[in-house]
């Protein structure tokens, strides 16, 4: 049987994506047209260089001891993001050590970015999924608040905005915070897949957003909000509430055209 789409020798298959038909066979080895990864959270945790447990490869910054990251028992392998009980706790992961980049918006090399995931919704939750410029410091606001200035792509959901559900946001730190609400509504403990493509040549970028990999028009992002600095893939789970509240991811990929 034919098997498209590896990444390396010890990465499962990237295939049957529909919105993406170019991606999976690009990435056979051998081509090399495309670079990235496919996180299906198969292994358990090790130490990252902080000293918590991550996904191999990724980095970790909690706040609340008791913000953990697990592997779950399902189907596929998971990776669980837990918060601690207090208000504002948070777990967020980072391909890589945090720091150094490895996608870039660039002439003709199309990014391709998806996420599989379900989360709680006990109380109110900030939530943040895509693309970032590494740092060492939180993602997502307290409180709700406007997205901590710095370059990313992403899907997110702010603390007292339920109703609203999530949001689409492409950010250049030298530009203003840019949201785009998709009218997608956020509902706990329901599986759904975020993906974004961004592509086209300077000063025409465009990121279009998927949602259960259908387009929505409304989040695309334009040229004066799309980073141009390295990026690397990141899930972020924030509490809006005196309460635990878990992310839990069926697989992560990111793959650019070299």
């Amino acid at each position: 049987m034919k098997q498209t789409g590896l990444i390396e020798g010890n990465r499962v298959v990237i295939a049957g994506m529909p919105t993406f038909p170019s991606v999976a066979a690009l990435l056979v080895p051998g081509s090399l047209a495309w670079y990235g990864i496919n996180e299906e959270f198969l292994k358990g945790p090790v130490t990252d260089i902080g000293g918590l447990f991550m996904p191999p490869g990724w980095t970790g910054l909690a706040v609340g001891a008791g913000s953990l990251y697990t592997v779950a028992n399902l189907v596929g392998g998971h990776g669980i993001l837990t918060t601690d009980a207090l208000d504002n706790d948070m777990l967020q992961i980072t391909l890589g050590n945090a720091l150094m980049g490895s996608f870039v918006v660039a002439d003709n090399r199309d990014i391709y970015f998806e996420a599989r995931l379900q989360h709680t919704m006990v109380g109110e939750i900030n939530l943040g999924v895509g693309l970032t410029n590494p740092a060492a410091a939180a993602y997502l606001a307290d409180n709700g608040g406007a997205l901590v200035p710095t370059d990313q792509i992403m899907f997110a959901t702010r603390d007292g905005e339920a109703a609203l559900g999530w949001y689409a946001s492409a950010r250049n730190a030298g530009g203003a915070i840019a949201y785009r609400l998709l009218t997608v509504p956020r509902v706990a403990n329901t599986t759904i897949t975020l993906g974004f493509h961004s592509y086209g040549v300077t000063p025409n970028y465009l990121v279009d957003f998927y949602v259960n990999r259908a387009l929505v028009a409304a989040g695309q992002a334009v040229f004066a909000d799309i980073p141009l600095v390295p990026l690397m893939p990141f899930l972020a789970i924030k509490t809006g509430h005196a309460g635990v509240e878990s992310l839990t991811v069926d697989y992560a990929m990111c793959a650019q055209k070299r």
